[in-house]
């Protein structure tokens, strides 16, 4: 019988690895030989060998101290997206949460990976997101998250899609448990307020924040937000530490106010530090008269003048001059407008800041400045009227 030279004999690298992979998945934690070997048998009915290797090394990545009692969910898991698309994404996704230090809700990622499991593309936009949260060392809200992806799952796919991308824009502005839970539950009941959450308007309410606080500090008194949508604003500026005595936001829009109290719900409850009210902005007077909604839904009638009156839409009130004219002489304000034209709802655009700074006509300007976003360029006034 001819043998063959041993140089000429070819050996299998990806077995060679998944089988070095399997011993070394036994020395981490050999009192789990069992889910290990479930996962051995299961990995080698993947289509391609490499993948079972990479399943098995983000296996290896995983604390199992900390997951303990998960081994069967990880393996329901693992074989209801091993032939799919986004099964890499799975992976990847499993070693981030094995190595956040926060995270302990195996439980709850398993059963939303079964309950989405249904569409790719939500999948992959879930997975996606999750990975992002787990960039923030000190995110704690994992059980209001996996509820929120769990609750949109009946919405169209664009709707998720929206959701998911406004929770992945929110990492990059805001950082305590108050905001997350907030914003989790503003997104669940009523999601098609996402777009709220563009980088654009974020990054212009960041924005808004760095420099007011450059000009006055961080104790604002009472502040009104006028056109304020569905309460970012005063989010993020109690994310950032910024002391009120209350704030008010008015819009015309009612279901922008009702989200807008879901969003601020803990400062709500806090002997209405924070209160919506559906109102036309260009109607207002100055003490101000307005109607806020009890929690049984009755009406309350509240007088209040305000310290700082911050307007973001400027753009948006066809008669500016008239609107601005009504607020008393010595008024902290915050203005912002732009020089999108192109976009039918903006009536008061300006082409320049200098435009924009020559037609509010503020008796001091404390900070002028403009900001390039996408679609325009965003021009912000603060000072007195």
């Amino acid at each position: 019988m001819e043998v063959t030279p041993y140089k000429e004999k070819v050996f299998d690298q990806d077995l060679l690895t998944f089988c070095l992979q399997i011993f070394e998945l036994l020395d981490v934690s050999p009192e789990n030989y069992k889910v290990f070997r479930r996962a051995a048998l299961d990995s080698l009915s993947f289509p391609k060998l490499p993948m079972a290797s990479r399943y098995l090394e983000s296996m290896k990545s995983l604390n199992f101290e900390k997951m303990s009692g998960y081994g069967e969910e990880l393996l329901q898991a693992s074989k209801l997206l091993s032939c799919r698309s986004e099964f890499g994404d799975y992976l990847m996704t499993i070693r981030h949460l094995g190595q956040n230090k926060q995270f302990d809700s195996w439980n709850d990622f398993f059963v939303c990976v079964k309950t989405l499991g249904e569409s790719e593309k939500e999948m992959s936009e879930f997975f996606t997101t999750t990975r992002h949260l787990c960039e923030l060392e000190s995110f704690r809200d994992w059980v209001d998250y996996f509820k929120l992806a769990k609750t949109i799952k009946d919405q169209d796919v664009n709707s998720q899609k929206n959701v998911f991308e406004a929770v992945r824009h929110s990492v990059q502005h805001f950082q305590t448990s108050t905001s997350f839970k907030g914003i989790f539950r503003t997104l669940s009941e009523i999601p098609q307020h996402a777009g709220a959450f563009a980088y654009g308007q974020l990054d212009s309410k960041k924005w808004l924040i760095e420099e007011a606080i450059k000009v006055w500090g961080k104790d604002w008194g009472t502040v009104f937000v006028l056109a304020g949508w569905i309460g970012l604003l005063p989010r993020m500026m109690w994310d950032q530490n910024i002391q009120t005595a209350k704030i008010r936001s008015f819009d015309i829009d009612e279901s922008a106010n009702k989200a807008s109290e879901l969003l601020n719900q803990a400062e709500v409850q806090t002997d209405w530090l924070y209160k919506s009210s559906t109102k036309d902005i260009t109607e207002m007077s100055y003490p101000t008269t307005y109607n806020v909604q009890r929690k049984d839904g009755t009406l309350c009638e509240l007088i209040d003048s305000p310290d700082i009156i911050i307007n973001t839409s400027c753009e948006h009130i066809a008669d500016i001059n008239a609107w601005l004219a009504k607020i008393p002489k010595g008024t902290k304000v915050i203005l912002q407008s732009n020089d999108g034209f192109h976009i039918a709802e903006h009536v008061a655009c300006f082409k320049t800041l200098n435009d924009f700074e020559n037609a509010m006509q503020l008796s001091k300007v404390e900070y002028r400045g403009e900001k390039a976003l996408p679609e325009f360029n965003r021009f912000m006034l603060i000072g007195e009227k």
